[in-house]
């Protein structure tokens, strides 16, 4: 770089220390160029907290990855190629197995065979034959105002929650109570036994409830005056369907509702099915988009079909009082009679004929779904049970203070239990055990019978409580849980043993033979 001498370049020059200083030669000039080294500044950062402008809520902190760092290494064992068609040792194992293959075979088509061990199954669980109460819900609120009993007990789909329906069963005429159903959660850890989650107050007794299959907070409640209600406990209103035409309506208790599959639909579809001490089986379509229920099909049964009619009262209504569907063939059920007698029934039934007033009095023609009738009852039928396991086999009980088993093939029982525990409410068969069933008593006492068993050891009875059992319900789900109510009020979740729970591979095979082959009376 060149300077003038009198810039002030130059004066900037030579306060500057030159590190060196460097010659060009040209042709005709001999050019002096310094090197100016550039000046060493020393900068000294300071670094200042600030305030982020962020407010930060919770406090952070670091914390160690969990994704690792991986080597990759070689090892030492280098490759072996293994040739498995010329190896001598493996073709010695193949002449082996050769020989004896014919051996083993022959051994487990014995075993296959044999009964040595068919009744022997391995106690995985150990002797546990305890039954235990962990939960006693009470409404303690409705209680005081009503007095009123517990007549229902049902689980929901999921098994989680208990539906309770609180009524009476000692009306002397028309029912001026107040009736409820109230849930309990019992998968909550703050449920309140003494004070239910859900609770709705119905114009009368509740005489019989039903869950629907699918909706866990959905619930079709029968009333003593005959009318039907379905309540969903989601709901701010939980009245989602009722029946709206009067003329439709039964015209005495409800002791009966079912959600039940309907046969004649292609897709799954549910309708609710009634029954009453009218006489009437009903099948309604549950609108809640209107907020109705919807009259489908109905059949009346009639003391036509009795084996034993007197013929004087030839055409006469009999009151339905249980009633259960079969769990394999979806079009046909079972219908116990206030009268003592039991039929086997079918939705295909035929229009009855000579019934001219109920034609007039009927908004649809009734069917008779009556296809066979047993041997009655001594008294009314209190509960039906139909077998879960086997298509054939129902139980009943009643005021004759027996639980009987019949198979649908023939008319008379195959086996009868007397427990002389007083009048019978309730019998159903366990979901997960399948010659086990449960009975609840007058004298309430809770009898769980185990068919494999014999003798005393077929019958377990649990003093549940003071007062009779009413309602009786096993969890679908979670087969160990059993819920019952009785005549005080007092709902008792029972916890069953594994003893009744666990499955036995030779049960399905005792059943087969006790449809097949008539027992003594024990």
């Amino acid at each position: 770089m060149y300077f003038d001498d009198t810039s002030e370049e130059q004066k900037l020059f030579e306060d500057i220390q030159f590190k060196r200083r460097v010659q060009f030669v040209d042709d005709d000039n001999i050019i002096d160029i310094a090197v100016i080294p550039a000046p060493k500044f020393t900068e000294q950062l300071e670094a200042t907290d600030q305030a982020c402008q962020v407010n930060i809520q919770n406090e952070l902190k670091s914390s160690a990855a969990q994704t690792r760092s991986k080597k990759h290494k070689e090892i030492q064992t280098e490759n072996f190629d293994f040739d498995a068609e010329n190896n001598s040792d493996l073709k010695r194992v193949r002449k082996i197995f050769d020989k004896r293959a014919q051996i083993v075979e022959d051994a487990i088509l014995e075993n296959l065979n044999t009964n040595a061990f068919q009744n022997y199954d391995v106690d995985w669980y150990g002797d546990d034959s305890g039954i235990t109460n962990p939960f006693t819900l009470i409404n303690k609120q409705f209680l005081k105002e009503e007095e009123s009993q517990v007549v229902a007990v049902e689980w929901n789909s999921s098994g989680t929650t208990i539906f309770c329906g609180y009524g009476r069963f000692d009306h002397e005429s028309v029912c001026t109570h107040k009736g409820s159903v109230a849930t309990w959660n019992v998968d909550r850890l703050k449920m309140d036994p003494n004070k239910p989650d859900n609770l709705i107050e119905t114009p009368c007794c509740v005489s019989s409830i039903s869950t629907h299959p699918e909706h866990p907070a959905v619930v079709a409640v029968g009333l003593f005056n005959g009318e039907i209600h379905v309540y969903d406990t989601r709901q701010d209103d939980p009245l989602v369907a009722t029946v709206t035409d009067k003329k439709e309506m039964h015209t005495d208790e409800i002791t009966n509702v079912k959600w039940v599959k309907d046969p004649k639909a292609n897709k799954k579809k549910f309708m609710l099915l009634s029954c009453s001490k009218d006489g009437r089986i009903l099948i309604w379509n549950a609108l809640p988009t209107k907020n109705q229920l919807k009259l489908v099909d109905g059949y009346v049964m009639l003391n036509d079909f009795l084996p034993k009619r007197n013929i004087r009262s030839l055409g006469v209504e009999m009151a339905v009082s249980s009633f259960s569907m079969n769990k394999i063939d979806k079009e046909s059920f079972i219908a116990g009679c206030d009268s003592g007698g039991l039929f086997k029934c079918s939705f295909n039934g035929k229009n009855v004929k000579d019934l001219q007033k109920w034609e007039e009095a009927f908004p649809i023609d009734l069917k008779s779904p009556v296809e066979f009738a047993f041997d009655s009852l001594h008294g009314p039928i209190h509960s039906i049970s139909y077998s879960p396991f086997h298509r054939n086999l129902i139980l009943t009980c009643g005021t004759d203070s027996e639980i009987k088993l019949y198979s649908v093939l023939q008319s008379s029982c195959l086996m009868s239990f007397c427990p002389e525990n007083g009048y019978l409410y309730s019998v159903e068969w366990s979901p997960s055990r399948p010659c086990v069933f449960a009975c609840a008593s007058h004298n309430g006492n809770i009898l769980i019978y185990d068919l494999i068993e014999g003798g005393k050891d077929m019958c377990q009875i649990t003093k549940a409580s003071d007062s009779p059992i009413f309602a009786l319900s096993f969890n679908q789900q979670r087969s160990e849980y059993l819920a019952s109510g009785d005549r005080s009020g007092v709902v008792k979740i029972w916890k069953l043993s594994s003893n009744y729970t666990k499955t036995d591979s030779y049960e399905i095979k005792k059943l087969d033979e006790i449809s097949e082959k008539p027992f003594d009376k024990s």
